[in-house]
């Protein structure tokens, strides 16, 4: 299916936190290969979506036969990096492009802190002009992730109200189950000015224990500036209630 210029799109806005420091301190042969590797993490969640698992699922996290066989061959997202920024766009607004956009949010911030990188980011969805072949991208979705994205004081990603009213074309993706985990959860997130319940992105999910997490992020417990300790601890308490809440 060809990608429409405008059109109800979600977006996602990724910042990777401290990377002026690591311009300035790591070879650019290190930090391509990072982008790269961020990059290759967006094209590895779009066949994640596509793929039928067995054992314990994820909730909406995996898809029938028939929806993966229905969108073979076909790009749901794209991703655009520069500089410090990885914005994720969808071809659509329908239940598989949030399904897409989520699990390449999840994966790239998995990818992130696996090399010492912190993530930090917001979905949104509305309408959206992106001509890749002249890289001109805007939209008010982009904004919305954009100034949500700065407004947060930990490592994470969560989704803009515009996302809980999103109703775009049903694909069957199957509904969750009692039993199943969803790919996002309400949380107080800690923002500039207080606290506020929003869906956050379970990554912790997608980690096979519960030690990984602490393991994770302890570079940003030693390494980081005193400012970014509450970024720190924030994050530990939101990775370690999820997976008590969903996995003990």
């Amino acid at each position: 299916m060809p990608w429409a210029t405008t059109s109800e799109r979600f977006v996602a806005v990724l910042d990777e936190m401290g990377f002026k420091r690591m311009v300035a301190e790591r070879p650019s042969g290190i930090l391509y290969a990072l982008l790269r590797d961020l990059h290759d993490q967006a094209r590895a969640a779009e066949r994640l979506a596509r793929r039928i698992h067995s054992g314990p699922a994820l909730g909406t996290a995996f898809v029938t036969r028939r929806l993966a066989n229905h969108h073979h061959g076909s790009g749901i997202i794209r991703l655009v990096q520069f500089s410090d920024a990885l914005v994720a766009i969808t071809r659509d607004h329908s239940d598989v492009s949030l399904l897409v956009v989520r699990l390449t949010a999840m994966k790239l911030f998995l990818a992130a802190l696996t090399r010492g990188v912190a993530l930090r980011g917001a979905i949104a969805v509305g309408e959206v002009t992106a001509d890749f072949g002249r890289s001109i991208f805007f939209g008010h979705p982009i904004v919305d992730a954009y100034l949500l994205e700065e407004d947060q004081n930990w490592f994470g990603v969560v989704e803009h109200d515009s996302c809980a009213t999103a109703s775009g074309p049903s694909e069957s993706i199957p509904p969750l189950g009692s039993d199943e985990i969803p790919l996002s959860d309400v949380h107080e997130v800690p923002l500039n000015y207080g606290r506020r319940e929003l869906s956050a992105l379970n990554w912790p999910m997608l980690l096979p224990n519960r030690d990984d997490i602490p393991r994770l992020l302890a570079p940003f417990n030693v390494m980081s500036p005193p400012n970014l300790r509450p970024y720190y601890e924030a994050t530990l308490g939101f990775g370690q209630r999820m997976w008590d809440k969903y996995r003990r």
